[in-house]
């Protein structure tokens, strides 16, 4: 099957026959509403925190700053036509780098005390772009961030294609990807990068940024660290200092910078890394026992995490068993997972689970005695067109048959057939 760019689907009914052949099930309109109509039009308010309408500009690392990370004539005219575009929420329009050494690319931005008063004159283009095409007090519902990254294993600082990786533990997979080594971020080195972190976040803030988000997810060096089970020291083992980073990070921002609003973009699971097959197409990596992948909360990481976010132990316990990435029980060498959403229900889920109760002695949420096989139930993973749907590890498959299921789990235990 080919993957066309979406951006190549010029009307609906080209992007309605795609979905068909990808048996996604997405209800969309043919026309858009006006815009005095559109939902997309209306103010939204969060903790005393207005924008005007709900279009967003999201951050991604740019590519057309200047060597030592300063913004270049290309990024000023793309934060004009940010401010032009007349979306009141810029989430960072840039990831920006807190320093050198964890770029994405030689031509990310950087934030310093050196880089401040350009960054503030890159805003104030966006603010000034954008009340000259929706009037001189448009930015009163205007609400403009920076979003604050360090690659980690993923930064490029200085040369393209160089790779100059810097990590938080030996992955036993990923480190295979840079033949030339990785250097391990120490105790200290981290220590220093909070450091660095909280800084920056003030540096944003002096240069007229309402709010900070914290980049801590796509396998940059703060969702690494979430998996650092193996990594000896303060930052690692135990899920306390896992996400002690992080937690320092936002208690230091809070301390330093009142006033500004902190975000954090998080990855909260994590699974196998994916390599692209000879066919172009992804597939997962080998491994035997692989263990850097997490979602498995247990009792005392529950009450941590309700603990550390102030909230109800039943709503961290209802985030947990709604999607099927966490799991309350160690899950066995390989996972079943089956859909239970509407569509899956209705064209024969229950059924797939009796078969696997009757095969394997198991039902939703345990693991086979011998830790083989874990099943699990999702409420919904989103693939209503290829419904009734099971993930099988990472693998998902539609359209599934009691006879189909049972021969891919005789794949795992060959008495099931």
């Amino acid at each position: 099957m080919s993957y066309p760019r979406v951006a190549s689907l010029k009307t609906a009914a080209a992007f309605r026959e795609h979905l068909q052949k990808c048996g996604a099930a997405i209800p969309f309109d043919d026309n858009l509403d006006p815009p005095s109509a559109s939902p997309l039009a209306r103010p939204f308010e969060l903790d005393g925190v207005r924008t005007g309408n709900r279009f967003c500009i999201l951050p991604m690392e740019g590519w057309d700053g200047t060597p030592d990370g300063l913004p270049s004539d290309l990024t000023r005219r793309r934060w004009q036509r940010f401010g032009l575009s007349g979306a009141k929420l810029i989430w960072g329009g840039e990831a920006v780098a807190v320093q050198f050494d964890g770029r994405a690319n030689p031509n990310q931005l950087v934030i310093s005390e050196t880089t401040k008063p350009d960054l503030a004159a890159l805003r104030e283009t966006l603010v000034a772009s954008h009340r000259e095409a929706f009037g001189a007090n448009a930015d009163s519902d205007l609400y403009v961030g920076l979003q604050l990254t360090h690659s980690g294993r993923y930064s490029q600082p200085s040369v393209k294609g160089r790779t100059e990786p810097r990590v938080a533990y030996a992955h036993p997979l990923l480190d295979r990807r840079f033949p030339a080594g990785t250097t391990m971020m120490s105790d200290d080195d981290l220590d220093r990068l909070v450091d660095r972190f909280v800084a920056a976040a003030k540096e944003a803030r002096d240069a007229g940024f309402a709010f900070v988000d914290v980049k801590h997810c796509h396998g940059y060096l703060g969702h690494e660290l979430l998996s650092a089970r193996t990594r000896p020291g303060k930052y690692g083992g135990s899920i306390e200092n896992r996400t002690r980073f992080v937690r320092n990070v936002t208690a230091g921002i809070r301390a330093t910078a009142p006033g500004l609003g902190v975000a954090v973009r998080l990855s909260a699971f994590d699974m196998i890394p994916y390599r692209k097959s000879d066919t172009g197409v992804g597939v997962p990596e080998e491994a035997d026992g692989y263990a850097s992948a997490f979602g498995y909360l247990d009792e005392d990481a529950l009450r941590y995490v309700s603990a550390s976010l102030r909230v109800p132990l039943s709503k961290t316990y209802g985030v947990a068993t709604f999607y099927h990435f966490f799991t309350l029980k160690p899950a066995g060498e390989h996972t079943c997972v089956v859909c239970m959403g509407t569509a899956c229900y209705i064209k024969g889920a229950p059924q797939l689970l009796s078969s696997l109760k009757k095969d394997l002695g198991v039902g939703p949420g345990d693991t086979t005695p011998d830790g083989q096989i874990s099943v699990l139930t999702a409420r919904c993973l989103g693939s209503c067109g290829l419904a009734p749907a099971v993930v099988y590890d990472k693998d998902v498959a539609g359209k599934v048959t009691t006879q189909e299921l049972r021969d891919r789990i005789a794949k795992w235990k060959p008495h099931v057939s």
